[in-house]
């Protein structure tokens, strides 16, 4: 039989893991930089596969026998925060950690529980487990005493909403009466008010101002602040938001619509959305679709008006108030027998609907009462998943929860929208159905999912340089993803993730973030899922585990993987102190390319026998990992085995593989390591 020599090269990534049906397309110009698998790399816009980052564990979930919903707020670029949604309460995140009272005090009967007792009441009468107030001059009021004055203590205080506007005053000082370190008024809601009392003794004070507020508790806040709500756990996932300034506005179909205010870092509101001409008053008239579009407040989708949409007036999103004028607020039914289920702003006002995609625009661009134009342009069907923004496109998840389109306005070629499937290539991710999107849009614009299993999938996903790149991440100890939201934090974009893992029977839910993957030394590098680092004095002991009881971990000591170790109470004791260490789950990151594919003169290679005789991989700053199942080596005899090396850049090679029908390549990392892979290539002789 005779052979001849090939020299292969694959220089880049940006095909993406590839779906088995599309094996045969071996003449497919996005072939070419396709693997058969891409799992726990990420792919950059440059054509690299970089490993992924580990995942840092936050917190146990806010509740641990059902799952959260993340939601993301943009304050401004310093302070962005995440909401954790639970069963009629929420949490709220900011710079990777629970925003939290930095001191406590004991409040007698802080839910009314025991009636009045502890409480001096001034023509407030208890009802029904709350204090009701229904006059002027009627008030509670309590004497606290701190061990911690000059810290920040916060206030937690829930009014029942009993269909209309309540307000209460809140005062707080040294003395009865007294104002100095808090002084506001709030409506019937729930809210948290951060004050700091300079003084072992304060006094709290909650005074009648409006309506007939009643209070169901006023307390002080011990540990992470937990706000009130009034979504269930059964809905919490339905939720669509959408934010202006300080307010994020929240919509569901079950739910009068929200505002969660933002008055201080630790001072929050959670209150009815209550605007002039309120056309939401009762149940089957509440939306399920919320967003801004060009200075109004749109709604969309309420039970009994399941086509309809509503919008502000122009710039003023309290006001419902309609008109002629064309500042004036609007009502607009569809007319076609398709229930809306999104809105999403870009060149015009996109909505879906269970039948199709439309837009909505008028003149100029200028939507009122008398101007606005409403076109179907497409008619995939669109999901319930809340669609993200990427540039001027809107990807969404169509009808069937398998396909993920991209609608945009294409003027060169039929000037209208277009909706195309952008998970052709990858679509074997999405069989189990798409239950949630979250964009990061830098540094590399990547497109996160979770479907209806839990499993994290993502798409690379930048046009204008077609790439178009799916690739998988199992999370480590079978990680399943129940929910997910990105926020801005330094040069990038932050993923967190509301996570569920199984171990031994026992379910363990908590909250996660994915690290950025930068670095300055390999003692800084962080590749372990539900992690927890430390740095400081040398150290062989290390406790805080308890989330991974039991479990089996990958530790990295000072820039060394160390052998795999068991969690015991909440504990791992190490072989040796380290002044650097990163303990969580290990996790497989795997590149297997594309059975290899060349045309020669007698055809393709399709089935025809081929043997590496070597194979190189052009790495940058990595260390670990296998080629084809043979260790790639770093070391060299001048490295002590105690002592880590930096991080290598260059080519790699391994030598004679044997012969089979397909040549493909497997990079595999399992090491609690970094690895960057550019390109693959090397001699192949062919049969």
């Amino acid at each position: 039989m005779s052979h001849f020599t090939l020299r292969p090269i694959q220089t880049n990534f940006t095909g993406g893991e590839q779906t088995p049906k599309l094996a045969g397309h071996v003449d497919a110009k996005r072939r070419t930089n396709g693997c058969r698998q891409i799992k726990n790399f990420t792919v950059d816009v440059t054509g690299i596969a970089k490993r992924r980052p580990g995942a840092r564990h936050i917190a146990m979930a806010l509740d641990n026998t059902y799952p959260s919903r993340l939601m993301d707020f943009l304050f401004d670029v310093d302070q962005t925060y995440v909401f954790e949604f639970g069963d009629r309460k929420l949490r709220i995140l900011h710079g990777g950690g629970l925003i939290a009272a930095a001191a406590s005090a004991p409040v007698n009967n802080p839910d009314f529980s025991g009636g009045a007792s502890g409480w001096t009441v001034n023509g407030a009468v208890w009802s029904a487990g709350a204090m009701m107030m229904t006059a002027s001059g009627h008030a509670i009021s309590q004497a606290i005493t701190t061990s911690d004055a000059g810290k920040e203590h916060i206030l937690l205080l829930d009014m029942i909403d009993n269909g209309g506007l309540s307000e209460v005053s809140v005062t707080i000082g040294a003395g009865a009466g007294g104002t100095e370190y808090l002084d506001v008024s709030r409506e019937d809601g729930y809210h948290s008010l951060a004050f700091t009392p300079t003084a072992a003794t304060f006094h709290l004070r909650v005074a009648w101002k409006s309506g007939t507020p009643q209070l169901s508790r006023v307390g002080l806040a011990s540990g992470a602040l937990i706000l009130g709500s009034p979504f269930g756990k059964d809905h919490i996932q339905d939720l669509q938001h959408d934010a202006s300034e300080d307010i994020t506005f929240i919509a569901h179909r079950d739910y009068k619509p929200r505002k969660l205010g933002r008055h201080g870092h630790a001072s929050w509101s959670l209150t009815p959305y209550r605007p002039a001409s309120d056309p939401f008053t009762g149940a089957g008239r509440y939306p399920r679709a919320v967003r801004f579009h060009k200075g109004r407040l749109w709604f969309g989708g309420a039970r009994q008006k399941p086509r309809t949409l509503w919008a502000s007036q122009s710039k003023a999103p309290f006001d419902m108030t309609t008109g002629a004028e064309d500042e004036k607020a609007l009502v607009f039914t569809l007319l076609e027998q398709n229930p809306i289920l999104w809105l999403a702003s870009g060149r015009d006002l996109a909505l879906g609907t269970l039948g199709n995609e439309q837009a909505i625009t008028g003149d100029d661009g200028l939507i009122t009462a008398t101007n606005i134009d409403v076109s179907r342009h497409t008619s995939h069907g669109s999901s319930r998943v809340a669609p993200v923004q990427y540039n001027n496109q809107i990807l969404f998840v169509d009808r069937s929860t398998r396909q993920l389109r991209a609608f945009a306005y294409d003027y060169a070629n039929i000037d209208g929208y277009r909706g195309p499937d952008i998970s052709l290539w990858g679509e074997h991710l999405l069989q189990a159905g798409v239950h949630g999107l979250a964009l990061a849009a830098k540094p590399t614009p990547t497109l996160w999912l979770h479907d209806e299993d839990g499993r994290l999938r993502a798409l690379t996903y930048e046009p204008e340089q077609d790439v178009l790149a799916w690739h998988d991440h199992p999370l480590g100890g079978d990680g399943r993803v129940e929910s997910m939201t990105t926020t801005p934090f330094w040069r990038s974009d932050r993923l967190y993730l509301a996570t569920r893992r199984e171990f031994d029977g026992q379910t363990i839910r908590t909250l996660e973030y994915l690290e950025d993957g930068e670095w300055d030394g390999i003692e800084d590098a962080f590749y372990v899922d539900a992690g927890l680092s430390y740095a400081g004095d040398a150290s062989a002991a290390f406790s805080g585990l308890t989330h991974l009881e039991g479990q089996t971990v990958s530790i990295l000591a000072d820039g060394i993987p160390h052998r795999p170790l068991v969690v015991q109470d909440g504990a791992v004791t190490l072989d040796h102190p380290a002044g650097a260490c990163h303990i969580g789950l290990g996790y497989e990151s795997v590149i297997e390319t594309l059975p290899l594919e060349v045309q020669t003169q007698a055809g393709t290679a399709q089935g025809a026998r081929k043997s590496w005789r070597g194979i190189s991989v052009r790495l940058l700053e990595s260390m670990g990992g296998t080629l084809d199942g043979q260790e790639i080596l770093y070391r060299t005899p001048g490295d002590g085995m105690d002592q880590a090396i930096p991080p290598f850049t260059g080519d790699k090679e391994i030598d004679d593989l044997g012969w089979d029908d397909e040549g493909t390549v497997t990079i595999q990392q399992t090491d609690p390591l970094p690895m960057t892979v550019q390109a693959i290539f090397g001699k192949v002789k062919m049969a």
